[in-house]
């Protein structure tokens, strides 16, 4: 077989080098040793009564819920499946598990809107906030619903995670989403101990407290109020190496079990 000149091959096997960077270029395996490039936010619906909601940044839809599966035999009140339902993100839930959305950082309205067919797409509560690359947000679907308006109020917190943890302590911070609740001071222990840990004093609503640091353990949170009031919640795990996010929401006038005081927890990480 004969063969080709010498400089035809040399020619050959620059072009393939040359495919070869350039498919590199495009189809490199990416780097996951940094975090991904985005600003990350998470949602909460726990405005008083506020029906369900989905999130948006902008126009962008974060948050849905699809129809569930249904089992013979009583397809008959079965809905189908892999559609999106008019339920949304009812009051006192976090969207997407308390998990965060990445969206490209800049200028949003971020809203919650009714999910329900009646006045589909209706913004009941909305925030303007810049968010920036690498940051980490809550949102607040917050306030007491008002039927005649169709609107409560909203409110954003930069959750300003530590960039190091460590794994034999547990972290918390103390967010105050109580519209009427008198500013708050909090306080930790484990059951049985005589010396409390300080974890927020005077916390206005719409306020976050700093992260403090503490044994991993089941813990009970006193909450105390300006105007004297103490209320205490029982049974709250904190884990090494993660980030509780403990908010008070609910109208602070009222005894309902549905609508009252209460706290809701999530993990940051």
């Amino acid at each position: 077989m004969k063969m080709p000149p010498m400089t035809s091959i040399r020619a050959l096997a620059a072009i393939l080098c040359v495919t070869a960077i350039a498919a590199c270029e495009k189809n490199a395996v990416q780097s996951i040793a940094a975090p991904a490039s985005g600003a990350f936010i998470r949602f909460q619906n726990y405005g008083v009564n506020v029906p369900g909601v989905n999130f948006y940044a902008n126009e962008q839809k974060l948050t849905a819920i699809s129809t569930a599966n249904c089992t013979p035999p009583t397809a008959a009140a079965c809905t189908s499946t892999g559609i999106e339902s008019t339920t949304g993100v009812a009051y006192g839930v976090s969207a997407n598990a308390g998990n965060y959305s990445m969206v490209t950082p800049g200028q949003y309205k971020l809203t919650g809107r009714l999910a329900a067919l009646t006045d589909n797409g209706l913004a009941v509560a909305s925030v303007d906030a810049s968010l920036a690359d690498g940051k980490y947000y809550s949102y607040y679907v917050s306030g007491i619903y008002n039927a005649s308006t169709k609107s409560s109020d909203a409110f954003l917190v930069e959750d300003a995670l530590p960039t190091t943890f460590d794994y034999t302590k547990a972290y918390l911070r103390i967010i105050n989403a109580s519209p009427n609740a008198p500013a708050i001071s909090v306080a930790i222990a484990l059951p049985g101990a005589t010396t409390p840990i300080s974890v927020a004093s005077g916390l206005a609503y719409k306020s976050a407290s700093p992260i403090v640091t503490a044994a991993p353990g089941t813990y009970d949170i006193a909450i105390g109020f300006n105007n004297g009031g103490l209320t205490t919640f029982t049974g709250f795990p904190m884990i090494g190496g993660h980030v509780l996010t403990v908010t008070l929401r609910g109208d602070a006038t009222s005894t309902s079990a549905t609508t009252g005081l209460a706290l809701s927890v999530s993990y940051n990480r």
